[in-house]
């Protein structure tokens, strides 16, 4: 019987790991630039393939009101769940944050011998967060919206979905929306194999967030590492947004497309050297989520070389998403 249960389980753990298979769009090469990052990048890829609204338990936010919507959220690596117009909680957001935010919150206890941290009610907040800790890096984040305080809404959400951090849900087996869209399968990562060729440093900042990627071209001054203007820094981030991001540009900002991708330019919009772009790759398929038409959208940015530089990551990361299945 024991082996029959430990057959089934090994059966279990295989389709899972070619489920996270079958959803991989990640060229790895560009690791050999960065062997002292290989163990953050391959835990980055256990994440990757998680859906954040699989560690929420339904019955608990279906308590506090009738929900509208329920699925991606604006982060990649959020889920929102909102609420039917003049709810008492308009929005419900549940993310996966680094460990070290929920040291900023109180331990509460929530029977069962465990703990979540949460808030301190504020007078001026708008919210409540409460975490849960998944592993030794990354916690989820619940948070509830609404007037008053929603510390107690949100401590009895994440206590009910406590037993949820134990799973492993997939964005391809969710039954969310939008969980599983092409930005999911991909590095951000990725274009340092472009950027990085040739170059005698790089290096990769420290981060949990499968979705972000910040890295570093050249001898980075220790002082600078950190420096969100540095001209050694790159940052790539994968959203779900709004139209106003991915496929408008703003006054003063010009469009500069990838053929039929729209590009946004920001000169200058990090640092006198830099700039940002929005790439609205999803702006073909754009999905109703919260009330609003959100679309895959990637940003970049760099702190030197102004939006050449940056289109050159833009380019590399356009082909890579116009290649996933």
């Amino acid at each position: 019987m024991r082996v029959a249960v430990f057959v089934s389980a090994l059966a279990l753990l295989a389709g899972c790991a070619e489920t996270e298979s079958k959803s991989d769009a990640v060229d790895r090469t560009y690791r050999e630039m960065v062997p002292d990052a290989s163990a953050q990048l391959e835990y980055l890829d256990s994440i990757r393939p998680l859906d954040p609204c699989g560690f929420v338990d339904g019955a608990a936010v279906a308590r506090l009101g009738r929900t509208e919507f329920f699925g991606a959220g604006s982060g990649l690596n959020s889920c929102e769940i909102a609420y039917a117009t003049g709810n008492p909680v308009p929005l419900v957001v549940v993310e996966m944050v680094n460990q070290a935010w929920s040291s900023l919150a109180k331990p509460v206890d929530v029977g069962g011998g465990k703990t979540v941290n949460v808030d301190e009610y504020s007078e001026t907040a708008d919210h409540c967060n409460a975490y849960a800790p998944f592993d030794d890096k990354l916690a989820i984040n619940y948070r509830v919206y609404g007037e008053g305080n929603r510390c107690d809404d949100v401590t009895a959400v994440a206590a009910a979905s406590l037993p949820t951090l134990t799973t492993r849900p997939l964005r391809t087996e969710s039954r969310h929306p939008s969980a599983a869209t092409k930005l999911s399968r991909m590095d951000p990562c990725q274009p340092l194999g472009v950027v990085g060729k040739g170059q005698q440093r790089v290096s990769i900042g420290q981060g949990w967030d499968p979705s972000k990627c910040t890295f570093f071209v050249g001898e980075v001054p220790t002082s600078t590492i950190d420096n969100a203007t540095s001209k050694f820094r790159h940052h790539i981030e994968f959203g779900f947004l709004s139209e106003m991001y991915s496929t408008q540009a703003g006054a003063g900002q010009p469009r500069n497309d990838i053929g039929s991708t729209p590009v946004t330019e920001m000169p200058k919009a990090v640092g006198a050297d830099g700039c940002r772009l929005w790439i609205g790759v999803g702006h073909a398929t754009p999905t109703l989520a919260a009330g609003e038409k959100r679309f895959d959208t990637i940003e970049v940015s760099v702190g030197s070389g102004g939006c050449a530089a940056a289109r050159v990551i833009a380019e590399d990361l356009v082909r890579v998403y116009e290649a996933v299945d």
